[in-house]
């Protein structure tokens, strides 16, 4: 791990699988997502080199990578803090992957930062990978950390970390959920919680040990530091109690903050503030965050907070105490305030190491060949709190309570019957009544807010619309107050979905496969596998030789059939995945030209290899 500025540790390059595994299961924990932020994680974790946005990424290949792992990926954030991002209609494949929690505690946050990740390799090998970052799950453009703990590989030695304690994290997480999970992925995280929990991780150089610390959690304690020679704290928000407790145990401090938290606590004489430099605060190379438009505008007047953290600028959270030739590194999720010490589920990772190349000066001053953070930070003389950002924060944090309560509401969407493109939603809930002085609109993300959003009753109904608009996904904004005092917010809930059509999933796969192109090119990524036994040269084969939209010429050039007939007979996993795509594309596939006329023939005979020859050991 390092803090150096000119450091950049990308996500995607952290999620991709090691040479020769693919990615088996995976659990992420999240303040906040952007659903479309979500979509990397499959792409990451595919065994083609994707671009790594989705501005530029290839829509289906997209498409193949989701649903190849949305079955294996759970995301658990808090309730009604999923953001409202344009709707795309693959977000159906990846709706039972996204899971509202809320914190055990009354009033605390469900806040961890954590991917626990388990891959696979062909003979049965696993790996384990645990990411401690500071970011939420969005594209925000901010200033964050990010932790890699590798399983220690068979045949090496290293100092380790013990990974029981993430075991139980990750095992605990199902109970927070506002409503309950499927069986099948029930058992895969507690699976994976088991044996996660018994895999010793390599404690990264130049540290000599570590632990991983889960907070708020039935049985957890509260996080503190012992006192030390000299801190550097590094945290966007700050609390009063914890700030002074900070301060009264050591020497030195080095407070890294923004300016409206240095603003709100009481600071000591041995006490030095920073913020970060105004030129340095967004990266310049960030990402640009195709929801950004949407989400500023309604949420511009809602100042930053640990339920509204900032779309840029610091987000990072790192405490570093020296104490004698020793230092003691705290990173993870939690900020240096008094819910994130004590109340809010949280995940840090204490690691301990030399003074000489891992302490305050190699993080804050740094080298020549690797400046430090001092020189992206300037001094900052705290100012007198703005009354009325302190009006604004307190209607916002109510807004998100009732937002939190919505949710936790069990909210039920009710699918109409349907003619095959068209259906209606019906939404009941029965928390329906907003605080005083609170107007709540509600709409299903699918559909305009300028036309669809109405305002929050006891059974509201949309329709008729497209079946392909047909979402449990449901943006709630609410505006408290009016005038300069108003604050506006829109989060996303999760609606429980019932008497779903069953043409939802092929209208949103025909959203995408659009031609006889567009389907052989995603068999092309279905029969691509880093764990197959097949090996196949077919996008290579095909380079840019496409036609355009409907070129059923495409066919001709590729022989994709005997790749097919040699996967279904070494029981290969990607023939299952064709048939699943050939089943869900649906019997007039051939008829619209999105499939030759001799496929199904040709597929028969694969289907007969899959199901009579070594296809038995399928799914292997």
């Amino acid at each position: 791990m390092t803090l150096a500025p000119e450091s950049r540790s990308l996500l995607t390059d952290a999620l991709r699988p090691p040479a020769g595994f693919r990615l088996d299961v995976s659990v992420a924990t999240t303040y906040s997502v952007d659903l479309v932020a979500l979509l990397l994680a499959p792409l990451s974790f595919a065994v083609h080199e994707h671009a790594t946005d989705l501005e530029t990424a290839d829509p289906i290949a997209v498409l193949e990578s989701v649903r190849r792992h949305a079955d294996h990926l759970t995301v658990f954030c808090q309730a009604a803090a999923i953001h409202p991002t344009p709707y795309r209609s693959v977000l159906t494949f990846i709706e039972d992957a996204v899971v509202e929690v809320t914190a055990p505690r009354e009033g605390a946050l469900f806040h961890p930062k954590v991917w626990a990740i388990r891959f696979r390799s062909d003979d049965g090998a696993t790996r384990h990978r645990c990411l401690v970052l500071s970011r939420n799950l969005t594209f925000d453009q901010s200033w964050d950390t990010i932790l890699v703990l590798d399983q220690l590989a068979p045949g090496e030695w290293a100092k380790t970390i013990d990974g029981a304690p993430l075991g139980r994290f990750v095992g605990g997480l199902p109970g927070l959920a506002v409503r309950p999970l499927g069986e099948a992925r029930l058992a895969e995280i507690a699976d994976l919680a088991t044996t996660i929990g018994a895999s010793p991780f390599t404690v990264p150089a130049p540290y000599r040990s570590g632990e991983i610390v889960p907070l708020g959690m039935p049985g957890s304690e509260a996080l503190s530091l012992d006192p030390s020679d000299r801190l550097l704290a590094i945290s966007p928000f700050l609390g009063g109690r914890v700030v002074g407790d900070l301060q009264a145990g050591t020497r030195e401090l080095i407070l890294l903050s923004r300016p409206a938290a240095l603003d709100g606590v009481r600071l000591a004489s041995h006490t030095q503030p920073f913020v970060l430099d105004q030129a340095t605060e967004e990266a310049p190379d960030a990402s640009p965050d195709p929801g950004a438009v949407a989400r500023e505008d309604v949420n511009a007047v809602a100042p930053a907070s640990e339920a509204n953290p900032p779309a840029r600028g610091l987000h990072a959270k790192t405490f570093l105490a020296e104490r004698r030739d020793e230092v003691e590194v705290i990173t993870g999720s939690a900020n240096a305030t008094n819910p994130a010490f004590d109340g809010n589920v949280e995940l840090v990772v204490r690691l301990r190491g030399p003074k000489s190349s891992a302490g305050i000066d190699t993080v804050w001053h740094g080298s020549k060949e690797a400046p430090g953070l001092r020189q992206v930070c300037v001094p900052y003389t705290p100012q007198v709190p703005d009354p009325l950002l302190t009006e604004l924060e307190d209607r916002s944090w109510e807004i998100d309570r009732w937002h939190t309560f919505l949710s936790t509401s069990d909210p039920v969407l009710e699918v109409g019957e349907s003619d095959g493109s068209t259906t209606s939603l019906t939404l009941r809930i029965g928390a329906s009544t907003p605080p005083d002085g609170c107007d709540t609109r509600v709409r299903p993300l699918s559909l305009l807010e300028s036309v669809e959003a109405r305002h929050l009753a006891p059974e509201i109904t949309w329709g008729p619309i497209s079946v392909r608009n047909v979402t449990p996904f449901l943006a709630v904004t609410t505006t408290n107050g009016t005038g300069k005092a108003a604050v506006t917010r829109t989060s996303v809930i999760k609606a429980d979905l019932r008497g779903d059509v069953g043409e939802r999933r092929q209208s949103a796969l025909r959203d995408v496969l659009r031609s006889a192109t567009d389907v052989l090119r995603y068999l092309v990524f279905l029969l691509g596998d880093p764990a197959s036994t097949v090996t196949t040269d077919l996008e290579s084969m095909i380079g840019e030789r496409w036609g355009g939209p409907g070129y059923v010429g495409a066919w001709d050039r590729v022989n994709i059939f005997e790749p097919l007939i040699r996967a279904a007979a070494s029981g290969d996993r990607s023939v299952d995945r064709v048939a699943s795509l050939l089943e869900e594309l649906g019997a007039d596939a051939a008829n619209e030209d999105l499939l030759p006329p001799e496929f199904a023939e040709l597929w028969a005979v694969v289907d007969e290899t899959r199901r009579d020859g070594a296809g038995g050991e399928a799914g292997r």
